[in-house]
């Protein structure tokens, strides 16, 4: 049977113990009594027995701490010789942890990939399986946005009516704001407001934190480095100070500064980590130098070159009868319209120029670059009495036009019977009459929407009955609604519902701003 490393090394303590524990006060008790006889011989063996037990105790010790023989961080003590028995690390699999989709730590010091779900199911984070959106989002009453574990959003199905707003996916009813301490006219992050009345003579109500103070102008450079998003300016008005590009966490999860990678959790999705700054060129998703290369390094002599760290070069031109191909300047025969037996139109030479080889004479046109006999056709001759027609020969003609009642079909006049909106049943809108004009056929009342050129009821939507507090609607009537806004400090979410994003007053590190945003504030 093949016995643990610690099993070992417990029983080589217990030997060490065992070997220098023969005298016969040690059989007695923990408490060693020391003989007149013995004397300093048996203060000794005492010693030695104490420093036995120590090394059994600590042995014990570091054996329970180093249970999880999987982490490598884990200390490992050494035998008494100095030599260290460390277990070789099992990695576990997607499979050993249950795991359909994204990545998972192996526990070994390595991140596997699970796998990717295909539309419509997300990778939940906290099983690694795919699973419905709406099962992502707590169910189908749950509102706002799922994450799954590579750090995309979803949207949730709920939309909170109004006087709720959502918090971890729960339409929660609003809060009622307290104004102790507090000034001005506060927000409860559902489309309402408290006014919490002015501050005293000398003092400004700071428009983030909602609080008197004395007024001290603000810059977004007035805050820590890297602090962005809606700021107080220190005297009552706000900033909007530029967050910082924040790489995509599947991106940072695998170190890559840049180029694009597939998303490890949603099937056919790639992720854009952006790109390199000037002088790098991005190489298996790492920026690194980029050495430029040079025209003369390719053996180009003429157009132009990309040198591949962002700069387009330019290799020269070449002379006369020289013609650039592949960056490369060749002899060329420029060829002419006789020898190419052309007498009209444009000719290229082959050497980079345009020849003009004439024009043909009345009655010929030009066919493939050769004047031929043309003879014109005319209206009569083509049956046609109104609209226009081509000769043949390279002119227009016109045949005329119809007389009333009659309308142009192919080049002949017809005669037509114009129709009405009221023998069409058309009561709004415009129609053809069917011989060459156009019909009015009136208007709809309000609260009548025109639909195929006829007037139908139609009931207007209203921001109330769509549970929109803010954004624009189509009313279904013909209109455009714009619903009552959000108050100050909130935003308009897409779904119309106001949302009051976090600030860096009370968030640090970076992260959601809970409004679809994200937040990049320094730490304490």
């Amino acid at each position: 049977m093949r016995r643990s490393p610690w099993f070992l090394l417990v029983l080589f303590a217990l030997s060490v113990s065992c070997s220098t524990s023969s005298s016969p006060a040690r059989q007695q008790g923990d408490t060693a009594v020391p003989s007149t006889a013995d004397g300093p011989e048996a203060t000794t063996d005492t010693a030695e027995n104490t420093a036995a037990d120590a090394a059994v105790d600590s042995a014990i010790d570091a054996a329970a701490a180093a249970t999880d023989a999987n982490h490598a961080d884990a200390a490992l003590p050494s035998l008494p010789d100095g030599s260290a028995d460390r277990p070789p690390c099992v990695p576990i699999s997607c499979q050993q942890q249950g795991a359909t989709c994204g990545t998972i730590d192996d526990l070994c010091g390595k991140v596997v990939a699970c796998g990717t779900c295909k539309s419509g199911l997300v990778c939940q984070s906290a099983t690694h399986t795919c699973v419905a959106v709406a099962t992502a989002c707590g169910g189908t009453e749950g509102c706002g946005f799922a994450g799954d574990s590579c750090g995309n959003s979803f949207a949730c199905a709920k939309k909170c009516a109004v006087g709720s707003k959502c918090v971890n996916n729960a339409c929660v009813p609003c809060s009622e704001i307290v104004c102790t301490g507090r000034c001005g006219v506060i927000p409860n992050g559902c489309g309402a407001t408290s006014d919490c009345g002015a501050c005293p003579a000398g003092l400004t109500c700071d428009a983030v934190t909602f609080t008197c103070a004395a007024c001290q102008k603000k810059t977004c450079a007035s805050y820590p480095t890297g602090t962005c998003g809606t700021l107080s300016d220190g005297c009552g008005g706000v900033l909007s100070c530029a967050c910082p590009t924040v790489k995509p966490s599947a991106c940072t999860n695998v170190g890559a500064d840049c180029g694009k990678l597939s998303d490890l959790c949603v099937d056919g999705k790639t992720i854009d980590c952006g790109t390199c700054a000037s002088g790098m060129q991005c190489t298996a998703n790492h920026c690194v130098a980029c050495v430029p290369t040079t025209c003369a390094a390719v053996g180009k002599t003429c157009g132009s070159l990309s040198d591949g760290c962002g700069k387009t070069l330019s290799c020269g031109t070449c002379q006369t009868n020289e013609v650039c191909t592949n960056g490369v300047c060749t002899g060329c025969t420029p060829t002419t319209c006789a020898a190419a037996g052309k007498t009209c139109g444009t000719l290229s030479d082959g050497c980079g120029k345009t020849l003009t080889c004439g024009t043909c004479q009345t009655l010929e046109v030009c066919t493939n670059g050769v004047c031929t006999a043309c003879t014109p056709t005319t209206c009569a001759a083509a049956g046609k009495t109104c609209g226009t027609l081509s000769d043949g020969c390279g002119k227009t003609l016109t045949c005329g036009t119809c007389q009333t009642l009659e309308v142009c079909t192919n080049g002949v006049c017809t005669t037509c019977v114009p129709t009405t909106c009221a023998a069409a049943g058309k009561t709004c809108g415009s129609i053809s009459d069917g011989c060459g004009k156009t019909l009015t056929c009136g208007t709809c009342q309000t609260n009548e929407v025109c639909t195929s050129n006829l007037c139908k009821v139609c009931i207007p939507k209203t921001c109330e009955g769509l549970e929109r507090t803010c954004g624009k609607i189509d009313d279904g009537c013909g209109r455009t609604v714009t619903c009552p806004g959000c108050s100050v400090l909130e935003v308009c979410l897409a779904n119309g519902s106001c949302c009051q994003p976090l600030t860096c007053d009370t968030f640090s590190g970076v992260g959601p701003d809970g409004c679809g945003g994200t937040l990049n504030c320094p730490g304490e």
